[in-house]
């Protein structure tokens, strides 16, 4: 469903709700509300038809041109979102210069936003820039994002900065900038419990400048665990990697993650498949990455058999490898209620 281009809050009566967006002026509509100090806490808002935001887009009349205006900038969004199976598409910022953007901007510690796919979307940003929201404090869970993340600096797919719960989301989307992840840029900060489970990357990590990896970028607090990376990334200066470029304290796990990665190129000597470098401490357990080759410097780049420590231990393709549902249950992914195999000729987990 299009839009006109102009916000409408006729929809929202106050109330405790629950409340249903149906268009994309009331997506609209709801931004402006948080952006004015109501922060639909408790309330619950969900998603009833999908949504082409291109009247929203860069280069059209609304916000100068500059596109999207997201949800929860100078205000927290402290609500529950429920994207409800649907998809928003064509939603795009093109704004160099400023920070904090995505769909949302900052979702608060309590909050939710869940169940919802971000199709084609395209967002240029300076600092912690994400498809669903620049700063997650709550949980994001069951959110596909497809289409360009750009920033000067902590760029991710889902999230420019998390120090809540990242669950279930999936990133085919390019992402490129400076400190950068496939699912997000900074995963904790001073030692918080900041979680990122089972999720997936298949888009490209660029990284001009900074630090790339594959699912974080960095952390300082947090764990990244039953997570892969297929897409390449390529860090021109600085440090690289297939799941987590760098972690800076004992605080930090990275476990029964795989590294799949297409290519991971760099020219530095912290280019590994699971994490470039980490400081003192910290936690890195079960791992495992492909045997194709890294390049550092220019060079092929042997990465050291070991799956508690930097590169993961190796693992090949094929039914008996890492395209064999076998190998995945005994890194204890969860093909209960969470993942099944793709049935394809390269299979690999997708979720149910």
């Amino acid at each position: 469903m299009t839009g006109t281009g102009t916000p409408d809050t006729a929809w929202y009566d106050g109330g405790s709700g629950p409340f249903d967006i149906a268009n994309p002026d009331e997506l609209a509509g709801l931004a402006e509300l948080v952006n004015a100090g109501n922060n639909f806490s408790g309330k619950t808002i969900t998603l009833i038809a999908n949504l082409d935001m291109s009247k929203y887009g860069a280069g059209k009349t609304f916000n100068g041109g500059k596109g999207w205006v997201p949800i929860g900038i100078g205000y927290s969004f402290k609500g529950i979102f429920d994207g409800n199976g649907k998809t928003i598409k064509e939603l795009s910022i093109n704004n160099a210069g400023s920070d904090a953007l995505g769909l949302f901007g900052t979702i608060d510690s309590g909050s939710s936003v869940h169940n919802l796919t971000l199709k084609d979307i395209s967002i240029t940003g300076r600092s912690f820039i994400g498809g669903v929201a620049e700063q997650n404090g709550g949980t994001v869970e069951g959110c596909s994002v497809s289409g360009n993340v750009e920033g000067s600096e902590y760029v991710g797919g889902i999230a420019g900065m998390n120090s809540g719960t990242i669950t279930a989301c999936s990133v085919s989307a390019d992402v490129e900038g400076k400190y950068v992840g496939g699912i997000t840029a900074r995963n904790g900060s001073n030692g918080d419990s900041a979680m990122v489970r089972n999720c997936y990357v298949s888009g490209s990590i660029t990284v001009t400048a900074g630090n790339g990896g594959g699912i974080a970028g960095e952390s300082y607090g947090g764990t990244v665990e039953y997570c892969y990376s297929t897409g390449s990334v390529t860090v021109y200066t600085g440090i690289a990697s297939g799941i987590m470029a760098n972690f800076g304290n004992s605080n930090v796990t990275v476990q029964h993650c795989v590294a799949l990665n297409s290519a991971i190129t760099g020219n530095s000597s912290y280019i590994k498949r699971i994490v470039g470098w980490y400081s003192a401490g910290g936690t890195m357990t079960n791992n495992y990455g492909n045997v194709a080759v890294m390049i550092l410097d220019g060079s092929p780049y042997t990465p050291v058999d070991n799956a508690d420590d930097q590169d993961g231990a190796d693992v090949a393709s094929g039914a008996g490898g890492y395209n064999g549902q076998g190998f995945w249950e005994a890194l204890g992914f969860d093909f209960t209620t969470v993942w099944k195999m793709s049935g394809d000729a390269n299979s690999l987990p997708v979720f149910k």
